[in-house]
This record gives C-alpha cells, sequence and structure tokens, in this order.
C-alpha cells in the first residue's frame, strides 16, 4: 500500500465495502503475527461487508498518528462518515464479531 493509493482517512473511506476494519500492527510484534489466523478469519467471514486493511505503523506513521494509535494490535472499525470504534489488544473471533455485529446490516453468524 502507498500513500497514494490510501482511499481513506479518519473522516471517512472510499471502497465498496459499507465498513472498513484498519489492522495496525508491526513486523516485530509478537501478539500481532498470533492475531493473523483471527482477522483472517473475521475478514472471510465479513466478506462484502468489511473492507480489511493491514498497515504497518513503522510504514506508515503519519496514518498511525491520525487514528490515535498508540498500541499494536489496534483496530479500527469506519463507515464512509468516519471512525466508528477502535480496539487496541488481541480479541477472539467471537469478540470481533460482537465487535462488528451491531454495524453490519445484518449480524447473522
Amino acid at each position: 500500500m502507498s500513500d497514494r493509493a490510501l482511499k481513506f482517512s479518519s473522516k471517512g473511506h472510499f471502497y465498496e465495502e459499507s465498513l472498513l476494519m484498519l489492522w495496525f500492527t508491526a513486523d516485530w510484534c509478537g501478539p500481532c503475527q498470533q492475531y493473523i489466523p483471527t482477522i483472517n478469519a473475521i475478514a472471510k467471514h465479513y466478506q462484502g461487508q468489511v473492507k480489511l486493511l493491514k498497515i504497518d505503523v513503522d510504514n506508515f506513521q503519519g496514518v498511525a498518528q491520525e487514528f490515535g494509535v498508540r498500541a499494536v494490535p489496534t483496530l479500527v472499525l469506519m463507515n464512509k462518515e468516519g471512525v466508528l470504534h477502535s480496539l487496541t489488544g488481541v480479541r477472539t473471533a467471537r469478540q470481533l464479531s460482537d465487535w462488528i455485529n451491531p454495524y453490519t446490516i445484518n449480524d447473522s453468524q
């Protein structure tokens, strides 16, 4: 992902999906690496509703600052108008579903 390709800001996003989930991570972060299977499962489950973008905080420090990221992993959920909510730390797939479902069109499991 290059800065020119960014289709989002803290004020909203321009992707087809109604929701955007930003995953702020780093290669050196052990919990972030352990989070990969959970994040991939969530992305697959919400395919078509939630667009997932993985953002390395070392490569995109300005983006991390804009969203107030102080620790990784951090997830930011946003709609086309702006940030809805954020979570810091590792969560289970069920916890992430419970976090996302109130913002989805249908919250079927």
